[in-house]
C-alpha cells in the first residue's frame, strides 16, 4: 500500500495532514511497506516550522512520549495539543502550569469556569490522570467526538479524537487497536 493510499485510508477515519504538511514530507520518514502504526506515529510527531519551532503534522493524531514533563509550560503544551485535536470543542483560556519540587498543577478556564488540577510528580513522567480529565471534559460537552488512545508499548502512545464511525473505520485498518480514552 502506497503512502498516499495509507493517508487516504486514514483520512476516511478522520486523520488528515495539518496545513503546511505535505505527503512528500511524511513519505521522507515512512516506507510504503511500513505498518500503518509507523505512519500514524510520523503524523503524530511535530515537524520543524520555518522559525525553528515545532508544529503538528496532523491536528487529528498525536504521538506522545509519557516522559515529557521537565519544566513549566510542559502541561500547558499538552493541554493545547488536546484542545487542538478536539477541534474547537475545548476552547481553553488562561492556561498556566507549574512543575517544581513543591508539586505540579495545571490551571485554565473553560466557558468562564476556572479549573485548577493538582498533578502528581514522578520524575519526568506525565501524570496520566490529565488525559482522563480532558476526556471527561470533552465527553461532558457532548461534542460528538471523544479522545481515542492506542498503546504502542513502553512509554509511547497515540492519542486522537474521533466520532463512533471514525473509530470503527480506524480499527478496521490493519494493525490498529484504538479505544476510547477514559
Amino acid at each position: 500500500m502506497t503512502i498516499k493510499a495509507q493517508l487516504a485510508a486514514l483520512e476516511r477515519a478522520g486523520i488528515g495532514l495539518a496545513p503546511g504538511t505535505s505527503v512528500r514530507s511524511i513519505a521522507e520518514h515512512c516506507e510504503p511497506d511500513d505498518e500503518l502504526r509507523q505512519l500514524l506515529c510520523e503524523l503524530g510527531n511535530d515537524a520543524e516550522d520555518d522559525s525553528g519551532g515545532a508544529r503538528p503534522q496532523s491536528h487529528d493524531i498525536w504521538h506522545c512520549d509519557a516522559e515529557c514533563i521537565y519544566d513549566d509550560g510542559d502541561y500547558v503544551a499538552l493541554a493545547q495539543r488536546l484542545a487542538l485535536m478536539a477541534g474547537g470543542a475545548l476552547p481553553l483560556e488562561a492556561l498556566a502550569d507549574h512543575i517544581g519540587d513543591d508539586g505540579a498543577w495545571l490551571s485554565f478556564s473553560l466557558d468562564g469556569r476556572e479549573y485548577h488540577w493538582p498533578l502528581e510528580l514522578s520524575s519526568d513522567w506525565v501524570d496520566s490522570s490529565l488525559f482522563s480529565r480532558f476526556a471527561q471534559l470533552l465527553a461532558d460537552r457532548n461534542a460528538g467526538r471523544k479522545f481515542t488512545y492506542m498503546d504502542l508499548g513502553g512509554q509511547d502512545f497515540l492519542i486522537g479524537c474521533a466520532n463512533e464511525e471514525q473509530l470503527r473505520i480506524l480499527n478496521a485498518l490493519p494493525g490498529l487497536a484504538f479505544r476510547w480514552l477514559n
